[in-house]
Formats: structure tokens, sequence, C-alpha cells
């Protein structure tokens, strides 16, 4: 009789390459998972400072024209912004530049930004009354 009996099976050192193989993917998958958190978080900062830039732009809108920097800070999301916008004028007579910077608060990196460009209104000057040659009112109802 052979000493050695007929047997079906895995080696040990069958088990062992297999579980270092399984081990190494493992390990790549979890990595892969993690940066994909990281850059959806990322995303998700980026998405609301730009939320914020683009609300300081449209208030921005609303208010007067001044070549003036402010700073102010904003929260979006839960997440706390510091902002910087500068206007400034151009080299176009009555046009100016709007620039808005986001960075997260304690961070000096810029997260979001935006550029503008608004227009003074044109000046109006008053229309003269059109009266009438027999007397007939004029453009205020003849008051």
């Amino acid at each position: 009789m052979s000493a050695r009996s007929n047997q079906d099976g895995f080696t040990l050192v069958e088990v062992l390459v297999s579980l270092a193989i399984f081990s190494v993917a493992i390990i790549g998958l979890q990595r892969a998972a993690t940066l994909a958190v990281r850059g959806t978080s990322q995303l998700q900062l980026r998405t609301h400072a730009g939320f914020v830039a683009d609300n300081i732009v449209a208030i921005n809108g609303l208010e007067p024209i001044r070549a003036v920097t402010v700073e102010g800070q904003a929260v979006s999301g839960g997440i706390r912004f510091v902002t910087e916008t500068t206007t400034v004028e151009t080299e176009l007579p009555r046009f100016y530049e709007v620039s808005v910077t986001v960075r997260q608060e304690d961070s000096e990196t810029i997260i979001a930004s935006r550029r503008a460009f608004r227009r003074m209104p044109p000046v109006r000057s008053p229309r003269p009354a059109q009266d009438d040659a027999a007397g007939g009112p004029t453009e205020d109802g003849g008051r």
C-alpha cells in the first residue's frame, strides 16, 4: 500500500495564498471607498461654497455700486464660510468688476470664487415739461 491516501482538498499553502490575494483585494476596495467618501465630502463643500458665492453676487447686484472690499461670513449646509467681495472699477467707464472668494472658516484655501461685472445705470436728465401753446396741460397734468 502507498503511504499517501488519495484525498481531495486544498493544501495549507494554497489556502494561505488565496487569503493573501483576498486581503490585498479587500484593502484596495477599502481604499477606493475611502477616496469616494472623501471626494463626496469635498464636492459637498464646494457646492455649498458655490451657493454662497452665487448669493453674494446676486445680492451685490441689488446694492449701490461702490469700489470697496468687504469681508463677511456665511453659513450654508451647516458649514461656516468666510467671504471676501471686492468691487473695482474697470478700464471701461461706468463698468465695475465684482470678485467673490469663499473659503472655509479656519482655512486659507479658496474653495469657490465668482467674477461678475456690473454697469452703473445711465445718468438721466429730467425731461423738460412739454407745454401746449394753447395753454393745455403739461406732463404733470397741469398742476
